[in-house]
């Protein structure tokens, strides 16, 4: 499917390979030929099973990295929470752990204007062997006017089957040059994307499929103001359109626009009262206008009956609850979270900062949650240790917190942006 397999190859040999590299920890590399064996035969359990396994430990990795970046660059912490949820595929719950990621994020900033030199792009879903299948600029590709390889079908329908199923349909019996297109745009190809789809528009002007993938890219190359266009076109077109309808309310908020996405989720409530969905997002849009009361009103009934069970509710909720100033109402929210899951460094990281911003009072707990941060995350370890270092300080053992200081210094990464960070906490543990 992907080019992997040569003429005399089997599925038997296939799910081998995935196996083994899962095995060394190459979750990427084994999700692919996982996904080849189960496009030949969905019903292998051993192939159901690894593909679950590759896709949980390739989403919890990037929300670590999320976790990780969210303090000091939202912006990186919002590209691997965005990987995270394509990397969830079809799975539900794998998707929801992106979504709350995401949700307490807020809106994004504005992206800065292009560089004329050639940008790092975005990493692929998918790693090609250019074996065929690839649907990379160098492969035939029909936008180009060169045929395109016989197997990039394949992609593009593994692609479509991530997609909620009432939605499929949509993207079917398009054009090629929108197929290359949306896979172009999936794995980061914004260039040939954009040449794709700007053909496959003129012939499929009337496809709402045709109109929510150009706001994606729209999106992508920070050209809000046309990804509207192209989203509110999708939805004249079909009203239900559930992906783009709440693509359209989350560029909305990075736009700082979330009056208006308000107004759309409350007039989607009323068409669709039972969407939960929609309430989270209104729940958070309405924390992005600082109307706390609005969003606590919101959110309550939902978060009684589901907060234990839904991680999305558990982190709106928590980020409301110090949005209002609550903070020990914020921190037992994450405790929660924490309870389910001791390693959920998404609660995890947010929890140790609550901790720390009370001061003396929780130093001690702070210290604790960065230790175990530490112990789970060492990739990040020198992060942990400039807020052990935090802890130390704010119960005023400063020799220790020198100590967390010099050790943290010894990890940094290679980053001005870490530097930075590690210069701005070494002055702040100065003045305690």
């Amino acid at each position: 499917m992907f080019g992997f397999f040569s003429k005399k190859s089997t599925m038997e040999k296939a799910l081998e390979k995935g196996k083994k590299l899962a095995n060394n920890g190459n979750y990427g590399q084994a999700l692919t030929w996982f996904l080849e064996v189960l496009d030949k035969d969905p019903a292998v359990t051993e192939a159901r099973k690894g593909a679950r396994l590759c896709r949980e430990k390739l989403v919890e990795k990037n929300l670590e990295e999320a976790s990780c970046f969210s303090s000091f660059d939202p912006d990186k912490a919002r590209e691997h929470a965005l990987l995270a949820a394509q990397l969830a595929g079809s799975e539900e719950d794998l998707k929801k752990k992106a979504s709350s990621f995401l949700s307490t994020l807020g809106p994004a900033k504005a992206p800065p204007p292009k560089k004329k030199e050639e940008e790092e792009k975005p990493k692929r879903l998918f790693e090609s062997s250019c074996g065929g299948g690839c649907a990379s600029t160098s492969c035939g590709s029909s936008c180009g006017g060169e045929e395109a390889e016989d197997n990039f079908e394949d992609v593009y329908y593994l692609y479509l089957d991530s997609m909620p199923e009432n939605e499929q349909p949509l993207f079917e019996d398009l054009p090629q040059t929108f197929r290359e297109g949306f896979v172009a745009l999936q794995q980061g190809e914004l260039e040939k994307a954009e040449k794709c789809l700007r053909k496959a528009e003129k012939e499929a002007d009337k496809s709402p499929a045709v109109a929510y993938t150009l706001a994606l890219l729209e999106g992508m190359l920070g050209k809000g103001d046309a990804a509207r266009k192209h989203y509110e076109k999708a939805l004249s077109l079909k009203p239900d359109f559930t992906s783009a309808f709440f693509s359209y309310v989350s560029i909305l908020r990075e736009m700082r626009l979330a009056k208006e996405a308000v107004d759309l989720l409350r007039q989607w409530r009323e068409r669709f009262p039972k969407d939960k969905e929609a309430t989270i997002f209104l729940g958070a849009a309405l924390l992005d206008l600082g109307e706390n009361g609005q969003a606590e009103e919101a959110l309550t009934d939902l978060y009684l009956s589901e907060g234990k069970t839904n991680s999305t509710l558990g982190f709106l909720w928590a980020r409301l609850k110090d949005a209002q100033g609550d903070i020990e109402g914020a921190i037992r929210a994450y405790q929660h979270l924490t309870n389910s899951n001791q390693n959920n460094l998404e609660a995890l990281i947010p929890l140790g900062h609550l901790y720390l911003k009370s001061g003396e009072v929780h130093a001690e707990a702070a210290i604790k949650v960065f230790k175990h941060c530490y112990r789970i995350d060492q990739e990040h370890g020198w992060y942990h240790l400039l807020r052990i270092a935090e802890g130390y300080a704010n119960r005023g053992w400063h020799k220790e917190a020198r100590s967390m200081l010099e050790q943290a210094r010894d990890e940094l990464p290679n980053d001005p942006n870490v530097k930075a960070h590690f210069d701005e906490t070494d002055k702040k543990i100065q003045g305690l």
